[in-house]
This record gives structure tokens, sequence and C-alpha cells, in this order.
């Protein structure tokens, strides 16, 4: 059994609890991404079936299971600082459930619209609890101007939303066409008057820092991102950890595992 002891200070733990994230500037040094930034150039290149690309631009958008092929993405993925604060945070020993990097090419990033990531997991893996955590692990500067992640506080509290269209969504077989779930036009975004709501009672935040610097954020946590149209790239990677209490029935409904791990091995 993995230690699950906690590395936060408890004003964090409460900071993470009441607003649904936690940022910490500069929490990893170059070291650990210096090899994520050689990798990236050379899967960039691949453009296989994991690769999702921008509408019109065919600039890449995300890059899914980069932890499979690349040694430095894996290497990152079981980074202990970044484990240690999910375990910490869930309370629990944790498996990778997702590793992905999202990228806002300069001049054509396109938008990321207001959403939660716990539904994804719940109506297309059948992930029963929202007790699975997202990192988000910066590797380049990101600033006001390059399509930073917008964050609502405290909009965790308010557990899963439903969108008003979730009846009338195709009724092809859930995950049969997973790049639905990470395109421009999201299958599941918060309806316009519930964000209005929300921001009303928690406001807007965009966490902004040099490389290295990590969100710790809540499955459920409504967030977004607006189209970079300045000539400056944004990448992030995205791992999510999920409880190995909470690991998704085995059923007959299976996302490709580049997307989502089959395994739940601890870490």
């Amino acid at each position: 059994m993995i230690s699950t002891s906690g590395v936060l200070a408890g004003e964090q733990l409460r900071q993470y609890e009441k607003n649904g994230f936690l940022f910490l500037n500069d929490l990893l040094a170059e070291l650990d991404l210096s090899g994520v930034y050689h990798d990236i150039q050379l899967l960039a290149g691949i453009r296989d079936e994991s690769t999702v690309v921008e509408v019109g631009s065919g600039a890449i958008r995300a890059m899914h299971g980069s932890h499979l092929i690349s040694e430095a993405c894996d290497r990152l993925s079981k980074n202990e600082k970044l484990l240690a604060y999910a375990r910490s945070i869930l309370k629990t020993d944790v498996y990778l459930y997702q590793f992905k990097i999202n990228m806002k090419a300069p001049f054509v990033g396109a938008v990321w619209p207001w959403h939660q990531d716990f539904i994804f997991w719940h109506h297309e893996d059948g992930m029963e609890e929202p007790n699975a955590i997202n990192v988000v692990v910066f590797l380049d500067q990101v600033t006001e101007f390059n399509g930073p992640m917008y964050l609502i506080p405290q909009s965790h509290a308010s557990g899963l939303i439903e969108p008003i269209s979730i009846a009338s969504q195709s009724t092809e077989e859930e995950g049969s066409d997973w790049k639905k779930d990470v395109s421009a036009d999201l299958k599941y975004q918060i309806p316009q008057h519930m964000v209005f709501e929300l921001a009303e009672a928690g406001g807007i935040v965009a966490p902004k820092g040099g490389p290295g610097s990590v969100i710790f954020f809540h499955s459920n946590l409504v967030h977004g991102s607006a189209p970079n149209i300045s000539p400056y790239a944004r990448r992030i990677v995205i791992l999510t950890y999920n409880s190995t209490s909470n690991v998704p029935p085995q059923t007959g409904r299976r996302r490709p595992g580049f997307l989502v791990n089959a395994t739940a091995t601890p870490l």
C-alpha cells in the first residue's frame, strides 16, 4: 500500500476544498519537463488516431496517451510531487486515468466551452463518483493573452450538471465517437444561464504562470478557455488521477486505451 500521507498545508487543503482547485507556481523544475519538450516534437509528427486537430487550420488541438510511447511523459505521470498532492487531496491511492497534452497553437488555438470533466467519465466510461482529480502542468508561459484556462471557483459544489440538451443527444452507442468529447463543440456543455449564476456566486479566475506551474482541480469544477489569437503557444499536460476505489466497472462500453487507462495499477 502506498502512503497517502498529506503534503498539503492545512490552508492549501481548505482552499482546495472551498474553491475546487489549487494553483502552485513553479512546482516542477525544468528537469522534470525537459524530456517532454523533446518528445512533443516527435509526437506531433505522428498524427495517429490519438491526435485531434483544429477544424479549419489542422493545427494540433490535443494528443492523448502520450505516456504510452514517450518515456518522458511516462515519467511525468509518475512524478512523486504530483502523486503526493493527488493522494493527499483524494485521501486514497491513485492510478493514472488519462494523459493528454492540450495545445493552443498561436493565432488558431480554438475555444474549450464551459464544461465539467466528470460528466464525460460518468456517461462515457461508467465512473460512479467524482473521486478523480485533474493535474494541469504548464509547459509554456501562460498569460492572459494565449488562452489560459478559466475556472469558476466553488462551482464543484454544485455537483454534476446535466446539460439541458442531453435528452436530445444522439442515441449512438456511448463512447463510439470519442472525438466529440474533445472538440470545440463539446458534447456536454454547461448551459449559459448556469455559467452566469455560478460566475455571479464564485467569480472567474485564470491562473497564469511559467513552465512547471501546476493546477490541481476537482472533476466537477466548471472550466473552459478562450481562443488563442496571440502569437504565443500555450501547451499544457493534463494528467487525471482516479481513486483506486473508484475504478469504472468493466462493461461493454470502453473508449480507446490511449484515452482511458483500462488498468488501475496504483502509482
